[in-house]
């Protein structure tokens, strides 16, 4: 059974992944952190978490490669994904719907707003 309150956050910057560690724990969240697409991958499977928090620009993979992949996944098919980044134009908007996205994000965001994000589902 996956934990209502785990959160994988995937961003190529160390600092945002710390930042919104913390700031996620604060709300009661248990997050995990990962870099690159590939490695969160593997995290989600071991990890199990009941959302994603997904940048688009990362190593190795795409955040749209990831959601993808994430959502073939049978174990994994049902984790809620939240883009979060700098990309919020119509085509990148239209993108991470396709490729399964439940929410999309512009950076900066509040904590209060991806904690909202997060509540809604």
């Amino acid at each position: 059974m996956v934990s209502v309150r785990r959160v994988l956050v995937v961003d190529d910057e160390l600092d945002v992944i710390r930042a919104l560690h913390m700031g996620l724990e604060m709300f009661g969240y248990e997050v995990h952190g990962e870099r690159d697409g590939l490695a969160a991958l593997d995290a989600a499977r071991v990890f199990r978490p009941y959302a994603a928090v997904i940048d688009l620009a990362l190593p190795g993979m795409t955040g749209c490669e990831l959601a993808t992949r994430l959502r073939r996944l049978a174990e994994l098919e049902h984790v809620r994904l939240i883009a979060l980044t700098g990309f919020s134009d119509a085509t990148h908007r239209a993108a991470t719907r396709a490729a399964g996205f439940d929410r999309h994000l512009q950076k900066p965001a509040s904590l209060s707003q991806l904690s909202a994000a997060l509540a809604g589902y």
